[in-house]
């Protein structure tokens, strides 16, 4: 990901006031605009209000709660306007202006009962080709490269005649079949001057493309619009590279030893799709953190032994998952 949201800093158009500090702000306005036409009636209310059990009191801190919610509404409002916090239909609204639909991964079916709804693109994934939209012209730089492959066929083939003397046409054709949201990652590697080598992972299973989406990526390649002259391009599947997750959690005592069990799982397996990406690594101290955060006193993590550690033509895949649960 050219940009990981869960680093980036909050803007600085994001205002979060102290709960305390809007509280004695709100008494001391408050007394001030009594104490402009009654002062006695103001000194009876800041001796009222310094006692936290007055109905007085409980008031102001509850309209400061109030206005505590509604700046942070608004927080998120501004945040939504930002291409790294923007999700749902936000940021689809937000890549409409450079041309970018979010992929339909599976069409589902309205006809079906109960209907099954489609399946989308993520919003990280559709961020990703938001930001890599501007290196998506023709291939070249890495970047590039990478573009290309998760746009495939969604790009317009550019042809350019002259049917007469005194006149060019330029005809954009577009591919009504597009297969782009067949590919979940790909990007583009020069391992000697001039020949590319082109690493595609699909979206289905493990990640192994099928030789007709090889096939399609090479013809797309071979398009004048798109490779450089100077480039040969050879294109290839990822290579899988398969492990599973084993990891022994100690909770606390009570009755919820299954429902802990499969939000460990649930996040694990979270984190396994997320890693599912050429040059991806798989780390057992981050796998430690989700066990922690997620409620675990003490964990162990069986498997994987250690670092797993991607090249570029690579792609790890999770292959199943095992988590023992057991009660301090």
């Amino acid at each position: 990901m050219l940009t990981d949201r869960n680093y980036l800093p909050d803007p600085e158009a994001i205002h979060r006031p102290k709960f305390e500090d809007l509280v004695q702000q709100f008494k001391t306005d408050y007394i001030a605009n009594v104490r402009a036409t009654d002062p006695v009636l103001a000194d009876e209310i800041e001796k009222t209000l310094e006692q936290p059990g007055e109905l007085l009191t409980k008031m102001c801190e509850t309209f400061t709660q109030h206005l505590l919610n509604e700046i942070e509404r608004r927080n998120q409002q501004a945040k939504q306007l930002l291409p790294g916090w923007s999700r749902g239909s936000n940021l689809d609204n937000m890549v409409a202006h450079q041309g970018i639909q979010r992929q339909v991964l599976d069409p589902g079916d309205p006809d079906a009962f109960p209907v099954i709804p489609p399946v989308q693109e993520s919003d990280d994934h559709l961020l990703l080709r938001y930001l890599l939209q501007s290196h998506a012209p023709a291939a070249g730089s890495r970047m590039q490269y990478k573009a290309s492959c998760l746009t495939l066929d969604e790009s317009a083939v550019v042809t350019v005649t002259k049917p007469e003397f005194n006149k060019v046409q330029l005809t954009y054709t577009l591919n009504p079949e597009g297969i782009a949201a067949q590919i979940k990652d790909g990007n583009g590697l020069m391992p000697i001057p001039g020949h590319v080598t082109v690493t595609i992972l699909a979206r289905e299973g493990d990640g192994t493309a099928s030789d007709s989406l090889l096939d399609k990526v090479r013809e797309h390649f071979s398009r004048p619009d798109v490779a450089p002259g100077t480039d040969q391009i050879t294109v290839q599947g990822a290579e899988i590279v398969p492990y599973t997750i084993k990891a022994v959690a100690w909770i606390g005592r009570g009755p919820d030893v299954q429902i802990t069990e499969q939000s460990l799982i649930t996040k694990l397996q979270a984190y396994a799709d997320q890693q599912h990406l050429l040059e991806a690594k798989v780390l057992p101290s981050f796998i430690t953190h989700i066990l922690h955060d997620a409620g675990a006193l003490e964990r162990e993590v069986i498997e994987p032994a250690e670092e797993i550690r991607c090249l570029p033509h690579q792609a790890p895949y999770c292959t199943g998952i095992e988590v023992e649960v057991k009660v301090l």
